[in-house]
């Protein structure tokens, strides 16, 4: 890791004094914000009266500027004009890597007359794109001849070569532009179509030496390679050579721009305030490579594929706390950033159509010895505050166990002990006991229990500690599973269906929360959200499994569960189903485990399946239509045994038209080119319905039930299966 120079956030800074005489100083202009009522007149403007109050030595207050600042409905141009969004159009956060202090050159040396090209994935679609060079925490002015952005031509995965040429960025309709110590600057608006999901790049040439960049250091799914110094402007450059053969350096960090935005129909922004990532840097710290997989990962992967858009922005720092600014040091250089709460401005309140802030920090204040009340107090309460005066949407997220975590071997060490597990505790049930307000407030505040998603109770202490799969490895930072274990958190089931009631009950429950705890499967959206109860027909019973205890017993040829409201999954559009499924005879009949209806078929069918390839396997099936003697599409996997208990995940992604089979955790088919028809009837668990008659019945047992209104991703399945917690 390169060496850092600690910046306070500063909007300027100038580098004399005049009085009587210019002398050498380093003077700073700081910016704040002030929410205002956008459907009111500002008639007049009072400022604190000083008169006479500061002495010679004392701090005073100059104000330098007034300003409306809106970067939703327009962009402020470098020439100082005001592009305002066409009518309909808003502006939306799509990516964001916010930065943390400058650093070096990798290797030593000082940034000059170079390249420097990120990959980077925006969570939501467009055809207008602008990007934010942000130098607030810069050391010097930074000189950009010019900047680029292209499609990649590897979209699902990081590379550095363009699609084609790309495309030139102007800024106040000139090429170049600087960007002043403690400044920043949007790109003017570009026509140029993004596909949430899929990489582009963005390049610009630094044509002055400077000795530090700003900088993100541990980024997520985003990469940057730097060209060698004195190369000059490639930003238009299609050939890998000079950013990876040639390159000083690359890996997943990012500097300089921190934002890429697009232009939507009014489609909300959502920040994930935090990266659940501890002392990735320190020594005694070992975690897998989570780049790609944070939660603001898992939420944009999901983004395309959920009945509402949404923009995701990561606003994650490694090692940030909620109140210490720059709280650790690594190599002789500080750590961490500004705290959440001196960077609120910048990163939060300055973006486009900021709506929902989900708040994953505060871990590491506790870690580092604050206590709960302080953390509750003047972390927490002064945060959600701030974010409602602004109208802002809050998920508050509990904190996750870090007992066994023996520290970072830093100094200070910063380890788990009894009294900060004990301090995670209070902080949990403050943050879960709507101290700060509740879901059914404007804005409201939403609790999602990331902790119960990740946690289960030592035996030996009594306190929580991770659960094996979801542990990274030091007992504090999370396994690649444990983050689609979060996702999942804050983007539940529409429906669950333990299959676990037993004692008589005609009906399986929906335990899926009808007040969910996030802003996008909010109860309401879907009427029948968690309404589904499924009536027990014919020969199904509960029984006792020695493995998963009372689970649902079909008798192969009567036995079925219904649910009473129809469509409980839209099978036009994005969905996942889950199941857990004993057999207790795998032969020539296939067995659905769950189907919805139509009037002659399903139109698709997660089963037992030995008609496809006359052997038994398992399939995720789809009927080209509700006719007699349809023709279907297969994801389809050989090798089903009985007797053992097999989980079964079906995903259908209808922004790619893409079907997948999971089997036990692991991708185990596929099918393109799929696009389900309606359908109109009940979902159906142990039976599925063809040419008009009921048939592939199970024989056998089913637990664990799970439908979802979007496609799940490898870490969310893989979750699932491994039961984490």
């Amino acid at each position: 890791m390169p060496l850092a120079r600690s910046a306070p956030p500063r909007a300027a800074v100038f580098p004399h004094a005049n009085g009587t005489t210019q002398s050498t100083a380093n003077r700073q202009l700081y910016a704040f914000s002030v929410p205002v009522d956008p459907t009111r007149t500002i008639a007049s403007v009072t400022m604190p009266d000083l008169t006479g109050a500061a002495g010679p030595s004392e701090s005073t207050l100059h104000v330098f500027a007034l300003g409306t600042r809106n970067t939703t409905a327009g962009t402020t141009e470098a020439n100082g004009s005001y592009a305002a969004a066409p009518a309909g159009q808003s502006w939306t956060g799509a990516w964001s890597s916010a930065t943390e202090d400058s650093y070096g050159l990798p290797g030593g040396g000082t940034f000059s007359n170079q390249t420097i090209r990120l990959a980077l994935k925006p969570s939501v679609s467009g055809g207008t794109v602008r990007v934010k060079l942000d130098n607030a925490l810069g050391t010097d002015k930074l000189s950009i001849g010019h900047a680029t952005v292209a499609l990649s031509s590897t979209p699902s995965a990081i590379g550095s070569i363009p699609a084609g040429t790309p495309t030139t960025l102007k800024f106040g309709g000139s090429q170049s532009v600087t960007v002043p110590v403690g400044g920043m600057v949007y790109s003017d608006p570009l026509a140029f179509t993004v596909t949430a999901g899929q990489y582009l790049l963005v390049s610009y040439q630094l044509s002055n030496a400077v000795p530090y960049l700003v900088q993100h250091s541990y980024a997520g799914g985003s990469y940057e390679y730097i060209t060698a110094s004195g190369t000059g402007d490639l930003t238009t450059s299609t050939s890998a050579t000079p950013f990876t053969t040639n390159a000083v350096a690359y890996g997943n960090f990012t500097d300089l721009v921190t934002d890429l935005d697009v232009q939507s129909a009014s489609v909300p922004t959502e920040a994930v305030l935090g990266d659940h990532l501890v002392d990735p840097f320190q020594p005694g710290t070992t975690l897998p490579n989570s780049n790609g997989y944070r939660v603001a990962d898992g939420l944009t992967a999901a983004e395309p594929s959920t009945p509402t858009p949404y923009g995701v922005i990561a606003e994650g720092i490694e090692s940030n706390q909620l109140m210490t600014d720059n709280p650790e040091t690594y190599n002789g250089s500080v750590i961490g950033g500004p705290s959440v709460l001196s960077r609120l401005d910048r990163d939060i309140l300055d973006q486009p159509g900021i709506s929902t802030v989900i708040v994953d920090d505060g871990l590491e204040d506790l870690l580092a010895g604050a206590t709960s009340d302080d953390l509750d107090a003047n972390g927490y309460t002064a945060l959600v505050e701030q974010l409602q005066g602004w109208g802002i949407n809050v998920v508050l997220t509990s904190l996750t166990p870090c007992e066994g975590f023996t520290g970072d071997g830093a100094t200070p060490n910063a380890p788990c002990t009894s009294t900060t597990d004990t301090n995670r505790t209070d902080v949990n049930a403050f943050l879960g006991g709507m101290n700060l307000g509740n879901p059914w407030a404007s804005p409201a505040v939403y609790f999602a229990d990331l902790d119960a998603a990740v946690a289960v109770t030592d035996s030996a202490t009594g306190e929580e500690k991770l659960a094996a799969a979801a542990d990274g490895g030091d007992h504090v930072n999370l396994s690649n599973p444990a983050f689609g274990a979060l996702t999942t958190a804050l983007l539940s089931p529409i429906d669950t269906w333990n299959l676990d009631d037993g004692g008589g009950m005609p009906v399986a429950t929906d335990t899926a929360a009808t007040d969910t705890l996030n802003t996008l499967n909010a109860a309401g959206a879907n009427p029948n959200l968690g309404n589904n109860p499924l009536t027990l027909t014919g020969g199904a019973t509960w029984a006792t499994d020695a493995t998963r205890g009372t689970v649902l017993s079909l008798d192969g040829s009567t036995g079925y569960a219904v649910s009473p409201n129809p469509q409980v999954v839209d099978s036009t559009g994005s969905f996942t189903l889950s199941a857990w499924v004993k057999l207790n005879a795998v032969g020539t009949a296939n067995q659905t485990v769950l189907a919805e209806e139509g009037t002659q078929n399903s139109p698709f069918y997660l089963q037992y399946n030995h008609s496809h390839t006359g052997s038994p396997g398992w399939a995720l099936g789809f009927t080209s239509a509700d006719t007699p003697s349809p023709t279907f599409a297969f994801a389809y996997t050989a090798g089903a045994s009985a007797n053992t208990w097999t989980h079964l995940v079906g995903v259908y992604n209808a922004a790619t038209r893409t079907a997948q089979l999971y089997v036990n955790g692991t991708p185990a088919g596929t099918a393109t080119g799929v696009t389900p028809w309606a359908a109109t009837g009940s979902l159906v668990i142990g039976r599925g319905l063809y040419n008009g008659s009921q048939d592939d019945w199970v024989n056998g047992s089913v637990s664990g039930v799970q439908a979802y209104d979007y496609a799940l991703t490898a870490n969310q399945v893989s979750a699932l299966y491994q039961s984490i917690p």
